[in-house]
């Protein structure tokens, strides 16, 4: 399975989140190798704030049935690499959430209801706050010039929270990754009904990261950089891009970017169709020396927010370099280097990409609340706000 996304019909940028008894919908969407029809379900799972799977029974969070069979699908239209692409349409009028809040999505064989072949985060929100947030440098004169921090106050209104340090619960990512969010924040200080996050000793910083790196397979006829070349090999395209570089001593360069997401499509008018190809993409990252005891990454949208196996290089002594090849489907691509030290489950990107304070990017705050007579965390409040 490849190329899964999760997002609102015909937005594949936007985030896969839908308010809570509205008419929206988000399609689920991917691409089964087999190119073959094959009989596949998907089930939604119920989560904690904190992305637990919840004690709640399915009747409590759902309506309509456990499972569902996934029944749209298409061929691909003059590929090397043939496949089959499924998609459906959640929430729809046989499962429909009745609880706000954090959900998987997960796919698996109908006939094998416990070989999960992926899962993705969806939410369902119930709007009910007024905040407002802003972006800044760090506040603390060491990271000032690395870090950016995310500066909010939220007015809780008319809810009822009588244990307020376990029935709120806040989160904020960078760019919708996963790996370096920050869970579960507490409030500097509470005033009246107003909660204020302008934490100054690091509590809601971020390292700046550097602007992604952008990778272009929209098509064959042309290269662009960091492509070297796209050669056919025993029926299938591959591409072979130049060695890359630390990015940490180098100048800072304002290009534009994705902040992180991947685009799927095929020729020059962004239109998707069953043409794109898959190709063999060969990542080679080249620092002056290994970096030491870790895990060198490639992060970004095609690894939906997490630390990915499959984006997970390998350092050949033989050309000094940590190597990847990955197959990728045609289209816009943003990715960093990502060095992830054994101690921690956290890529760092200070060695590979830079941490600059002046980098463009997105951040996302999610607010869960839990008032008296809730059997669960509500997702009441969420907002993307830009560095700039």
């Amino acid at each position: 399975i490849l190329s899964p996304e999760v997002h609102p019909p015909n937005e594949p940028l936007l985030p896969p989140i839908v308010e809570w008894n509205s008419e929206q919908q988000l399609e689920i969407s991917f691409d089964d190798l087999n190119h073959d029809t094959r009989d596949l379900s998907y089930r939604v799972i119920h989560c904690t704030a904190l992305w637990e799977k919840s004690d709640l029974l399915f009747m409590q969070y759902m309506q309509g049935f456990e499972s569902q069979p996934i029944l749209d699908y298409a061929f691909s239209n003059n590929t090397t690499t043939p496949y089959t692409r499924y998609w459906f349409l959640f929430p729809n009028e046989s499962m429909r959430p009745i609880l706000p809040g954090n959900y998987l999505i997960q796919v698996f064989p109908t006939d094998n209801p416990e070989q999960l072949l992926f899962q993705q985060r969806c939410f369902v929100l119930q709007p009910s706050l007024n905040f407002s947030a802003s972006v800044r440098n760090a506040s603390s004169a060491r990271i000032r010039l690395s870090h950016q921090e995310v500066v909010f106050n939220i007015n809780i209104g008319n809810l009822n929270l009588p244990l307020l340090d376990e029935d709120l619960i806040v989160h904020i990512t960078q760019n919708r990754r996963w790996d370096n969010a920050k869970l579960n924040i507490k409030p500097r200080f509470i005033d009246a009904r107003t909660l204020y996050f302008d934490h100054v000793n690091g509590e809601n910083a971020f390292g700046g990261g550097n602007q992604y790196r952008m990778l272009d397979l929209k098509s064959l006829i042309g290269i662009r950089d960091p492509v070297m070349a796209f050669e056919e090999q025993k029926g299938k395209w591959k591409a072979l891009l130049r060695p890359e570089v630390p990015r940490a001593n180098a100048p800072y360069r304002d290009v534009p970017d994705l902040n992180g997401k991947c685009f799927y499509f095929r020729g020059q008018n962004y239109t998707r169709s069953m043409d794109e190809d898959y190709i063999e993409t060969q990542f080679i990252f080249a620092p002056p020396a290994p970096l030491g005891s870790g895990d060198m990454y490639l992060i970004g949208g095609m690894t939906n927010g997490h630390l990915d196996s499959r984006f997970k290089m390998t350092y050949d002594s033989g050309s000094q370099a940590y190597l990847l090849s990955v197959p990728l489907k045609q289209g816009l691509y943003n990715y960093l280097y990502a060095w992830v030290p054994h101690s921690k489950k956290q890529a760092e990107l200070t060695f590979t990409e830079g941490d600059i304070a002046q980098t463009e990017n997105e951040y996302q705050i999610y607010v869960y609340a839990r008032s008296n007579g809730d059997i669960a965390h509500r997702l009441i409040g969420y907002t993307e706000l830009g560095s700039r």
